[in-house]
């Protein structure tokens, strides 16, 4: 293979034609389009800058609104627990109420019981009395008579 410099020079300058053709006609489209393309994609980039921000700015405020409802839902608990607290010192309070007059209804009773009771064994008392009086006595005393005799003595039992 022959190199010959007439072919070297006339390659060269058609390679020097082409270029000069393609940089007037071809080149500047494509390098406009590849610049729009380049700005295309800055305009996006700052634009995903500006919503990486806004993003950020709405997450610090989600962050502060729940850090808000959790202040709120705990002061809630807390109140909802003072007046649990409160609502069974009140039944407490009522329960004791409750007993204590159910306590005083039934010392009430208790001494009416008692009272009774008093009454009938004084009435027991008081037959016995007369039927052994009777019966010492061997003569029958009516019922009026040894009732009062009786009660009489008993009163005076009483008061001493």
């Amino acid at each position: 293979m022959k190199i010959e410099l007439g072919q070297i020079i006339g390659q060269i300058v058609a390679f020097l034609v082409m270029y000069f053709v393609m940089k007037r006609y071809a080149f500047p489209p494509f390098f406009r389009l590849l610049e729009e393309r380049k700005e295309k994609i800055a305009k996006e980039l700052a634009a995903i800058e500006a919503k990486s921000h806004e993003v950020s700015a709405l997450a610090g405020e989600y962050e502060k609104k729940l850090k808000e409802i959790d202040l709120l839902a705990k002061n809630k608990e807390k109140k909802i627990v003072e007046a649990a607290q409160q609502s069974a010192l009140a039944i407490e309070q009522e329960a004791k109420g409750h007993v204590k007059a159910m306590l005083t209804k039934a010392q009430e009773d208790l001494q009416k019981e008692i009272a009774k009771a008093k009454e009938a064994l004084k009435e027991e008392i008081i037959s016995l009395a007369v039927l052994t009086s009777a019966k010492m006595l061997e003569t029958k005393v009516d019922a009026k008579q040894s009732q009062a005799i009786l009660a009489s003595c008993v009163d005076n039992m009483e008061l001493k």
